[in-house]
């Protein structure tokens, strides 16, 4: 930046030196303060719970910073002032967007400085250099969090739309992934074959920069030896945070410097605001509201509560509660698209994923009951191996567990799937260093688990047991 671009940077910070002071003056009573009246007691625990509350101030910060900052590009009043000075776009937007960022971050430095020389009385300097790097990836993560939230900011065209569209940006992850949740819930066997619990909390991590501020400061409570404070780091996810919020950056930059007068206070309707993410909650509902696992009554009570919700979300975007053809069009291609993927899903018994079949030779050992009381008289089989040490009719019995696994997924499918009186309960314990690993269970008729049963009872670890 040049001379006056420097100048108007260091304006920008002396405007707002009664507020910086009053942070700072905040932040050292929430820090140094707590830990000089604590001198008596532990001052490693007292530090870190510091630390995670300053964790939360940033993640606030690095929200609702970009709206107040860039508020000027947004209303009639202030843009075409702002828009006249003699700096260019590109300076301008620098000196905004990293004013800030000096702001919010420079006090918390200082305090932590402070807060360190008094730590020196009863924590180690190795564990005082380990919080300053995790203060330094808190920094990181706040700058990519601020600059996603600022590309957001800059793609509205009103204080109001900004607002809106932060909170989207926020709290859309939590959306899609109860939505993934949702759909593959309905969708897997529920006999605990297959687990995907793992997929709806990649979606919520890749989607939401703020995990890392979860991160930071679960590892901060729950580490407390001297080498182990990275363990429960995920670095992969950090990198990907940065890379985001380096993009977010250069395409905030390539908007504000884009960005026109004219359009402040209009409607947003750049596709990164409404039409996102009304589209994106369309689709996570009709992904959660799966039409082929109703009946036709409660489809079409579905199909109306969409568009009705779709009615209001358009509504709010454009300022106007009309129904116009482009958006029932996009509403019907919308919810044909997703259903066809639903009722594709359920035909290919969830694109054959419902087949799947844990193999048994990578665990320790292999337990199988199965039972039926109210058979006359009831029984319980039950058969035990090592996998290393199995018997070639032990082998053949866990081949038979494709067929249990292929019977239960057609059910499933042809929505037969459910618990009678009388039905066949077998149940496989899968063991990995001496604890269940997973329990799969199958309800089966008497001619479904009929081979299974006979197999079992060639077993050389048969045991039986007869209830009259």
């Amino acid at each position: 930046m040049n001379s006056t671009s420097t100048n108007y940077f260091k304006n920008l910070l002396i405007r707002k030196k009664k507020l910086l002071f009053l942070y700072t003056l905040v932040l050292f009573v929430g820090f140094p303060f707590v830990l000089i009246v604590n001198l008596d007691r532990g001052l490693l625990s007292i530090a870190e719970g510091c630390f995670v509350i300053c964790l939360g101030v940033m993640a606030i910060l690095a929200t609702v910073l970009p709206i107040f900052t860039f508020k000027f590009s947004l209303t009639k009043r202030h843009v075409d002032t702002y828009y006249a000075l003699p700096i260019n776009r590109e300076h301008l937007f620098k000196a905004h967007f990293f004013a800030p960022i000096v702001g919010a971050l420079l006090p918390i430095l200082i305090n932590f400085a402070i807060g360190a020389v008094i730590l020196t009385f009863d924590v180690s300097l190795l564990k005082i250099f380990q919080m300053f790097l995790f203060l330094l990836l808190a920094f990181l993560l706040f700058v990519a969090v601020y600059s996603i939230n600022t590309f957001f900011v800059l793609r509205c065209n009103s204080v109001v739309d900004a607002c809106i569209i932060t909170a989207a940006v926020t709290l859309c992850c939590v959306f899609v992934s109860g939505a993934i949740e949702t759909f593959i819930q309905s969708q897997i066997v529920p006999n605990n074959m297959i687990q995907m619990e793992q997929y709806p909390e990649i979606a919520l991590k890749l989607l939401t920069p703020m995990n890392g501020f979860f991160n930071l400061g679960e590892t901060m409570i729950e580490s407390h030896t001297t080498w182990n404070r990275f363990t429960g780091f995920e670095w992969g996810y950090y990198v990907y945070y940065l890379f985001v919020g380096a993009m977010a950056y250069f395409g905030a930059q390539k908007t504000f410097k884009k960005k026109k007068g004219e359009g402040a206070e209009q409607l947003s309707e750049d596709i990164f605001t409404y039409p996102l993410f009304v589209n994106l909650i369309m689709i996570c509902l009709m992904l959660m509201l799966n039409l082929a696992r109703t009946d036709l009554t409660g489809a079409i009570f579905i199909v109306i509560s969409l568009f009705v919700l779709n009615f209001i979300g358009n509504g709010i975007a454009h300022r106007s509660m009309k129904v116009s053809w482009p958006m029932v069009i996009r509403f019907v291609i919308l919810i044909t698209v997703i259903n066809l993927f639903n009722f594709a899903s359920k035909e290919t018994e969830f694109f054959g994923i419902n087949r799947f079949v844990m193999d048994y030779r990578e665990f320790d050992r292999i337990e199988i009951r199965n039972w039926n009381y109210s058979a006359d008289p009831g029984y319980e089989y039950g058969v035990s191996f090592v996998p290393e040490e199995a018997s070639e009719n032990e082998k053949a019995l866990m081949d038979l567990v494709y067929d249990l696994q292929r019977i239960t997924s057609l059910d499933y499918k042809n929505d037969e799937f459910s618990i009678f009186e009388g039905d066949i309960y077998i149940s496989i314990s899968y063991y990995k260093d001496i604890k269940v690993y997973k329990t799969v269970n199958y309800y089966l008729n008497e001619q479904e688990a009929s081979e299974f049963q006979n197999q079992m009872k060639r077993c050389e670890s048969f045991l039986e047991e007869i209830y009259e």
